[in-house]
């Protein structure tokens, strides 16, 4: 079992399970049937979709190059056009399945679900408004996305119910502790690429050939010309007019959200009625001697069978309507403060009431809530325009899907333009990345598109189109020359760190110390210390080759890693500690057992899902993939 934990730790799946199953497929998403049947693939005889796998692939891109924030080389490409194709085949095997298997979900629980989702809430709360409005910006019905939610959620019970299958025993728990909480004494050298560039010289010959080679690193930016038009919530408010009579039929139509809840603060002394007359009689000589002037909590204390608060003076706190029902609630909400009221009966017995304090229960005034009334009016009025001008807007654009002027004049707007607009641009939307998604996606750049509505805030959002396209060309030799020597010395300095640290490692299997060599070779030397997994001092990539060295036996291991930035590590590993299960505490050893469960059926569920994939009947058009968006 610990064997299927560390074979399962890479590998496709460690990123895209959660691909799979997501209920994130809103504004790229899956139609289940509700598009053209074209296809990329044949799984099992069901369709994959070609649109869908280039949105798909669309979306993927998009997301690395914000990430990279640069051109993407073409064998990443390739790689997200594979993982991609992967992960739609996968889908559908396990739509599938649980269509085979007939996993049920309830309309409650997919509504649940939807309403739970930011995406379609205002304020914390689910709005139907802007589900609609959503769902219409990026040409979706209400029908096909609750239907694509439905299975996604079926995968879900599906993906649960394979994974709840696993679990760990107490041994096993014990030996991934001493696993995972080991320590390891380690001393490293480090060599830095910077500490030879001074000495690099960079021939034209070398500039020239670079530059030949690599042509495709140092183009200009790709651009088009953005036409956009532009809806904004407050812009609407602005030419709302209200008058006298809007807010006073708001007024009533809004009175349960303006009055103040009336609350009561209410003392009892209950009587058990074990025997109904004696009990009743009991009751009514309580109520005598509180009327005759005792003192009420010194009565609920002698008299009060309520323990909980006989000792507070019979003390129920503040109540509102819906605290006691029946004849209980209704005596104390018919009491004026002060009053005693006579015996009441309940299940619990007889009750002696009085009520001390009351609060709320007034509706305020019209005048007096008037500024409060115009503020909400306004809102409400502005957001129930401002998403009938998001369907209209999301409607003319998708109807007349080559033109804005059709939209704007339907609702008097400006078609605004932005010239040179780069996929990095983040001057005109800025923190709006799924702006340049749309400018430069295959709809957009190959189709000639309208996009979706892109919603960029509340009550805030854009539809736009390319109206002009300028692919990346070549720069100069002369524009880039500087940018090729720097890298042309960084790819000499690296190879001379390795050098330097391939010479380091051999004078340590020669007998020299890790310290001596590391001066020999000017490298920086940090004394022996115990790290673990999640030390946060090292490079995680060092880490992870300490923890993959083999354990030292007669003597200190050594070790060599070249590390992403080009530096050069050379370390030694002393000694091993393992972890100490006895030093866990039970409730950490249980959320550890927990994880560690929790990780074997995710692997379980991999290895179900490759079981599916290898016994089935699949079909790629490989052409169809080379047609997916390049940048």
């Amino acid at each position: 079992m610990l064997q299927r934990i560390r074979d399962n730790m890479t590998g496709w799946v460690s990123g895209s399970i959660i691909f799979i199953i997501a209920i994130a497929f809103i504004f790229w998403g899956i139609d289940f049937g509700f598009f053209n049947r074209d296809y990329i693939a044949l799984v099992n005889g069901g369709e994959v979709s070609t649109n869908v796998y280039r949105n798909a692939v669309q979306n993927q891109v998009s997301q690395a190059q914000r990430t990279y924030q640069d051109e993407l080389p073409e064998v990443l490409l390739q790689q997200i056009r594979n993982a991609t194709l992967e992960n739609l085949i996968r889908r559908e095997l396990l739509a599938q399945r649980v269509a085979e298997r007939n996993y049920r979900v309830g309309d409650e629980q997919l509504h649940q679900s939807i309403r739970s989702m930011e995406a379609f809430q205002v304020d914390g709360v689910f709005s139907l408004d802007s589900y609609n409005a959503r769902l219409a910006g990026v040409g979706r019905s209400p029908t096909s996305f609750e239907a694509e939610q439905r299975v996604a959620l079926q995968m879900g019970q599906l993906q649960d119910g394979v994974a709840a299958t696993e679990f760990l025993t107490s041994s096993e728990t014990r030996r991934l502790i001493e696993l995972f909480e080991q320590k390891r004494e380690v001393s490293v050298a480090t060599i830095f690429p910077a500490q030879f560039e001074d000495a690099i010289t960079v021939d034209e010959a070398a500039v020239q050939a670079y530059y030949d080679q690599n042509a495709d690193l140092y183009l200009t930016p790709e651009t088009v010309t953005l036409r956009y038009l532009e809806i904004r919530g407050a812009d609407v408010a602005a030419d709302i007019q209200v008058t006298e009579d809007d807010l006073l039929s708001y007024y009533e139509s809004s009175k349960a959200q303006l009055s103040v809840t009336e609350r009561r603060q209410v003392r009892h002394i209950l009587i058990e009625a074990d025997d109904e007359d004696a009990a009743l009689a009991r009751a009514q000589a309580v109520t005598a001697r509180i009327r005759g002037g005792e003192d009420f909590a010194a009565v609920a204390a002698e008299a009060s069978v309520d323990s909980s608060t006989a000792g507070s003076g019979g003390d129920l706190g503040w109540v509102d309507a819906e605290t006691f029902e029946g004849e209980l609630g209704d005596a104390i909400f018919s009491l004026a403060q002060g009053e005693v009221s006579d015996p009441v009966r309940s299940d619990f017995g007889f009750h002696v009431l009085r009520v001390d304090a009351i609060d709320g229960g007034v509706m305020p005034s019209f005048a007096e809530v008037r500024e409060q009334l115009e503020t909400r009016y306004r809102e409400d009025q502005a957001g129930e325009r401002y998403y009938s001008r998001a369907e209209t807007l999301a409607e003319r654009a998708f109807e007349n899907l080559y033109e804005l002027d059709s939209a704007a004049e339907a609702l008097g707007l400006k078609i605004q333009e932005v010239p040179g607009f780069t996929r990095a641009n983040n001057e005109v939307f800025p923190g709006h990345p799924e702006v340049a998604e749309a400018a430069f996606s295959i709809s957009s750049l190959e189709d000639g598109e309208n996009s979706r509505v892109i919603e960029l805030g509340d009550k805030h959002a854009v539809v736009l189109r390319v109206a002009d396209h300028k692919p990346p060309q070549p720069q100069p030799l002369e524009a880039v020359r500087e940018t090729i020597v720097q890298a042309l010395k960084k790819e000499q300095s690296v190879a001379m760190a390795a050098t330097a640290g391939s010479e380091l490692l051999a004078a340590l299997e020669q007998g020299a110390s890790l310290e001596a060599a590391a001066r020999d070779k000017n490298a920086e030397f940090q004394p022996a210390r115990l790290i673990d997994r999640a030390d946060r001092e090292a490079p995680a990539e060092l880490v992870a080759a300490v923890f993959r060295s083999a354990k030292p036996e007669y003597g200190p291991v050594a070790n060599s890693i070249q590390m992403r930035d080009g530096s050069y590590a050379v370390f030694t590993v002393s000694q091993v500690l393992p972890g100490m299960p006895g030093a866990v505490s039970a409730e950490a050893r249980m959320a550890a057992r927990r994880a560690m469960a929790q990780q074997i059926g995710q692997s379980t569920f991999e290895t179900y899902v490759q079981d599916l994939r290898d016994k089935a009947s699949i079909s790629v058009f490989e052409d169809d993939t080379q047609e997916a968006p390049q940048q």
